[in-house]
């Protein structure tokens, strides 16, 4: 059987020419013939075009039954033969940017489509089932960076895409010059025209809403109110308990069960052992069964809940309507449970006192801020009075820094020259581009087209050949390109570029409620200390050491308690040291210790460990002691427990293997040691005159309850 083949011959006129000489496979023979007359008359650019459109006529798999891999390459062969006969050179047809060399990576961040093209044709497509590059682009071009040249020179180059990367006109962009001092004077008119600016005024008017605030300020107001309403009367309650409880014959029934307790636990001598083994409690739960309340308790977490939550409740989609002062407030459910979740909740859950929780919210409009309530409009006229005064400071300290100002550059004072020049170079650069112009600092000459090329500037726009000309000329000639003491044209342009952005950056930042949220002073601090070094910082220092604070024994951790300290209200840093002071004697907060303000919280209570400086006490506590120093002192004679003697011994074999598990009879050693002219039956007496009758009591009332003896060397063991 013959089969039908593809040949590449010359015709009469020495021209390529694609045949095919027909076979015994009918299908073939015609699929043959369209493919000779397609590639034929194909011209460059057209292969996968063709080889689709034949595809799509006859099918892939019909392809695929009538052509083999040897067709295949003799259709590739013939279509580069007559089409892509010779690569794109880029030597002699590419195309040069202006000024420079053609950059394939740079060109290649312009043009990503272009990128794309070439990764399809690497791809290729599918026909007669073989996979296909498409050798219309690459077998023409070398390699991309060819492929974007040739893209360059053709379409790039006229659309003006820049070909390799700007340089910076480092000159202008970076120069940076200290302007001269301002006046008193001048800084209070400048200061008077940031306050009365109407531009100020209509941008914050245009992110407030003044009725919202309105209604937010009423309800805080009657927060305040009821809250002090209910301060008030629970303190009242107070003041008359405890005048009631200092009447004659009264204060015993109060005491009863104090007084009690001490004769029980006295008369047994158990105290001081039930606190070391941990029953220290004792004590209060028998004043608690015979004595009646002593103080005046308020759950103020559930007259939050349920008296001021429920107040400012909405619980309708039609809202409800609030009287205060006369003056009726429609609240909608939105409004009504941010100002609940977002403002009332995390004053009140941060505070420890009601105290504090009045300051938060006690605030005047001259004194408002993000630790206590501010609301929107406040925050903004804040960040204006700020900013300006920031910039003022500076302009009056001769520390404010400008750079290239290119309105000044063309109209620099008391330099007519400048002035002509500047202005007669743009006239001619925006008409005769193709004019040359040497760079004295470089000694290299361009034309002003070329320039703005090589810096990326538009030779139309004032503020880009300002900085051109300043780069290329004006900086050889000695131009001035900044002004040197701000005038209010400066001022203004601050206004403009810096304060308006700032405002319309932070009422960004508040676009839930008319209120601030609030921020604990330890949050706040700590974002204020996260990046500082006080070492850095001489101002600082300076500041400290002014006030009699040593920054050398300064630590991060003491620094941020010492701003916290200062930022808290009073009320909040009162409650909290005496909630600290509370928590060091291992007494647990309560209304009874604190006040009826004191908002009771388990969290609260956390008993600190603090290192005694007493030696006697230290061996106590280390044997078991539960109770404090004071309660020590009580338990075991002042006297003694102050020993300075006593003291310095211990502490000198307090490095040493000397045993002091058993304080008892650790101090009876220690005892005899520094009383080594006293015989042991003087040291046997002293050390019973100490603790022999009262440790007698107590080990005759613990044998009554264990029915055996009790020594005190088992108990520590």
């Amino acid at each position: 059987m013959a089969k039908g083949i593809f040949q590449v011959q010359k015709n009469a006129k020495n021209n390529l020419i694609f045949v095919y000489k027909d076979g015994d496979n009918a299908e073939k023979n015609k699929i043959g013939a369209d493919i000779v007359r397609r590639l034929n008359n194909s011209t460059p650019g057209q292969y996968q075009q063709v080889l689709t459109q034949i595809q799509n006529k006859y099918g892939e798999n019909v392809l695929k039954n009538n052509l083999n891999e040897r067709d295949i390459t003799k259709i590739n062969s013939f279509y580069k033969q007559k089409n892509v006969s010779q690569q794109w050179d880029p030597a002699k047809a590419g195309a040069k940017p202006p000024v420079g060399e053609f950059d394939a990576n740079y060109y290649k961040a312009q043009v990503p489509n272009v990128v794309e093209k070439w990764d399809e044709a690497n791809k290729g497509f599918v026909f007669a089932g073989i996979q296909l590059p498409n050798i219309d682009i690459t077998e023409r071009y070398a390699d991309i960076n060819d492929y974007l040249q040739y893209d360059y020179t053709t379409q790039g180059k006229a659309k003006n895409i820049r070909a390799n990367k700007i340089e910076v006109p480092d000159l202008a962009q970076y120069y940076r010059e200290q302007q001269e001092a301002i006046t008193d004077a001048e800084k209070e008119l400048y200061r008077d025209s940031f306050i009365a600016s109407p531009e100020i005024q209509e941008t914050i008017a245009g992110y407030v809403n003044v009725k919202e605030e309105q209604k937010f300020d009423a309800l805080r107001r009657d927060v305040l109110k009821d809250t002090i309403a209910k301060l008030n009367q629970a303190k009242a309650q107070e003041q008359e308990l405890d005048f009631f409880k200092q009447m004659p014959g009264i204060s015993e029934v109060y005491n009863f069960g104090s007084n009690l307790s001490n004769e029980l636990l006295g008369d047994s001598g158990l105290g001081g052992y039930l606190s070391m083994m941990g029953q220290g409690d004792i004590k209060e739960s028998i004043e608690n069964i015979f004595s009646p309340a002593s103080s005046v308790t308020y759950n103020w977490q559930e007259w939050f809940d349920n008296e001021l939550v429920e107040k400012y409740s909405v619980d309708t989609p039609d809202g409800k309507v609030l009287n205060i002062d006369d003056e009726d407030y429609q609240l909608n459910q939105e409004f009504a449970q941010n100002f609940i979740n977002d403002y009332l909740k995390p004053r009140f859950d941060y505070s420890r006192s009601m105290n504090e929780f009045v300051s938060y919210i006690d605030v005047s409009n001259d004194e408002q801020n993000i630790l206590q309530t501010q609301t929107v409009s406040n925050k903004l006229k804040e960040l204006s009075l700020i900013e300006s005064r920031s910039f003022l400071n500076r302009l009056q300290k001769g520390t404010n820094v400008v750079g290239f100002d290119s309105n000044y550059y063309f109209n620099p004072e008391n330099n007519p020259e400048q002035q002509e020049q500047v202005k007669a170079d743009w006239d001619t650069a925006k008409s005769k581009g193709n004019t040359k112009v040497e760079n004295k600092n470089t000694r290299e000459v361009k034309t002003w087209d070329q320039w703005a090329y090589q810096y990326g500037l538009d030779l139309n726009k004032k503020e880009d050949f300002a900085k051109l000309h300043y780069q290329v000329v004006g900086s050889s000639a000695g131009f001035d390109p900044a002004r040197n003491k701000p005038d209010p044209a400066q001022v203004s342009k601050y206004l403009v570029e810096n304060i308006l952005p700032a405002i319309a950056e932070e009422a960004g930042k508040n676009t839930k409620n008319v209120f601030l949220d609030f921020v604990p002073v330890e949050s706040y601090v700590e974002s204020l200390t996260e990046d500082y070094v006080l070492e850095d910082n001489d101002e600082m220092k300076a500041l400290l050491e002014e006030n009699g604070i040593d920054t050398e024994a300064l630590d991060q951790e003491q620094i941020s308690e010492m701003f916290s300290e200062v930022l808290r209200t009073y009320p909040a840093e009162q409650i909290r040291m005496q909630i600290k002071q509370l928590n060091e004697k291992k007494k647990k907060p309560t209304q009874e210790l604190l006040g009826v303000g004191y908002i009771e919280r388990e969290e609260d209570y956390k008993p600190e460990e603090k290192e005694s400086e007493n030696a006697i006490y230290n061996i106590f506590k280390d044997a078991g002691y539960q109770g404090d120093e004071e309660e020590f002192k009580s338990f075991i004679g002042e006297d003694y427990a102050e020993q300075s003697d006593t003291l310095n011994l211990i502490n000198e074999l307090s490095t040493s293997t000397f045993d002091f598990s058993d304080p008892f009879k650790a101090l009876t050693k220690v005892q005899k040691l520094s009383d080594l002219g006293e015989s042991d039956q003087d040291s046997e007496a002293e050390y019973n005159k100490i603790f022999g009758e009262a440790e007698q009591q107590d080990m005759d009332f613990m044998s009554s309850l264990t029915g055996s003896s009790f020594d005190m060397g088992s108990f520590f063991f």
